[in-house]
């Protein structure tokens, strides 16, 4: 089953100086939930919803300060209509709420790469990244902490989409989103992350899901006694007895 973005989620969020974020946005059944964002001042809790779901929280915390981002997930979930993200006082966060058909639906979670930069950088390189899973899922979060942003994000990479980026609005913080739905290579995968005008702390977190399995063959009919089916093994050894019959 291959893997799809399901609408547009909450879009791009800004909160500033706040305790807690609660968003509105209706969910379809059956589907892996993802909340991400950056958050200047302290990380967030593990976010809750109306559905009163588990969730997952991943953080990524800069060692010298500055912009840190999270990827929150939640598993093969029923419908909901509401999700909240509590913050501690004094922290501003850019979010999004988005949601995925075809993704495993227990043990989802993959991997992870983290990089950040430290002040005087205008641009950050996540890394190579491979993936677990051919066909699996990747969603990415870059985030700088500075003043006077302006003007779109400048990043590259080969094969991400729903790419979405937030000026700096709030406390000096820039964020851009990005997801990366791998069609058959496990990559290496990379994305460079630019911000136009930063010379600031950046942070970038990478974090891939894995899909839903394919199907197992099945058989209408029982092997006739002239027949071998390999299961499992496509080098062998193989045996085979001459059917009684034959004789």
């Amino acid at each position: 089953m291959t893997i799809a973005r399901d609408g547009t989620g909450t879009g791009l969020i800004e909160a500033g100086n706040t305790t807690s974020y609660g968003g509105t946005f209706t969910t379809n059944n059956d589907r892996h939930l993802v909340i991400r964002g950056d958050w200047i001042g302290v990380a967030p809790n593990t976010p809750t919803d109306s559905g009163s779901g588990s969730w997952t929280l991943r953080v990524k915390t800069h060692t010298a300060g500055g912009i840190g981002t999270y990827v929150a997930y939640s598993e093969n979930r029923a419908s909901i209509t509401t999700f909240t993200v509590t913050f501690a006082s004094g922290t501003y966060t850019r979010l999004a709420l988005d949601q995925y058909s075809g993704v495993k639906t227990t043990g989802s979670y993959d991997a992870e790469l983290l990089a950040e930069a430290s002040a005087g950088n205008t641009s950050l390189a996540s890394g190579n990244f491979t993936i677990g899973d051919a066909n699996g899922l990747i969603i990415g979060v870059g985030a700088s902490d500075d003043s006077g942003i302006s003007g779109p994000w400048a990043s590259t990479g080969t094969g991400w989409s729903a790419v979405r980026s937030i000026a700096d609005n709030v406390n000096g913080g820039s964020a851009e989103f990005a997801d990366l739905i791998a069609v058959g290579s496990t990559g290496p995968y990379s994305r460079t992350w630019v911000c136009p005008g930063v010379n600031s702390p950046f942070s970038s977190q990478l974090v891939s899901f894995l899909g839903q399995s394919a199907p197992v063959p099945t058989y209408a009919n029982t092997p006739r006694d002239d027949e071998l089916i390999a299961l499992g093994s496509v080098l062998g050894p193989f045996s085979w007895v001459k059917p009684q019959s034959w004789f």
